[in-house]
């Protein structure tokens, strides 16, 4: 989940994109959130995320967010959750 798509700040761009490993054919497969962009978390790196086994979902926590083009920095508290056994969409479960 998220990134940073460059190495130099000329073209940073912070994505809040998810993608699975598919360790049968060795490629990664973008899933899809669902929801409008302002239901979805801001793109961040700096962040942690877990695999949460007993639910079958990925828990990402915090991180850095950054606008590049206003010079805008924040710290981010968030927590959000993908469900991989239901498909359903990153749900926010609001700051900590």
């Amino acid at each position: 989940f998220g990134g940073n798509t460059s190495k130099s700040s000329a073209g940073n761009t912070l994505t809040n994109d998810l993608h699975a490993w598919d360790s049968s054919t060795k490629t990664w497969a973008r899933l899809h959130a669902g929801g409008s962009s302002t239901s979805l978390p801001k793109g961040r790196y700096l962040h942690q995320a877990i695999y949460d086994s007993a639910r079958d979902r990925l828990v990402i926590f915090g991180g850095m967010f950054v606008d590049f083009n206003l010079g805008i920095q924040e710290a981010l508290s968030d927590l959000w959750a993908w469900n991989f056994g239901t498909g359903r969409r990153l749900i926010n479960y609001g700051s900590l």
